[in-house]
């Protein structure tokens, strides 16, 4: 139980991470959401989602490694492994 609770803060960490660097208002995103959709989500928003997933997460990303993520939730389990 406890796991789950700790996996749903670092979810939510995350959606409030990226919806400042989209900034967007806290809690308007959701996981389920689709990065097509995300107003803002372009090249220099990539950009800026590695430089956050280096600095807050320690993870180094290529532009590659976005090929196949979909939606928000895609690109958490990409920095945060689960």
């Amino acid at each position: 139980m406890e796991s789950k609770q700790q996996d749903n803060a670092a979810d939510q960490a995350f959606l409030r991470n990226f919806e400042e660097l989209l900034e967007l208002p806290s809690g308007s995103l959701e996981g389920s959401t689709l990065l097509q959709d995300l107003p803002g989500w372009d090249s220099l928003a990539i950009v800026g989602f590695m430089a956050m997933a280096d600095e807050k997460y320690g993870i180094v990303l290529s532009p590659k490694q976005f090929q196949t993520c979909n939606s928000l939730q895609d690109l958490s389990v990409l920095v945060t492994g689960r």
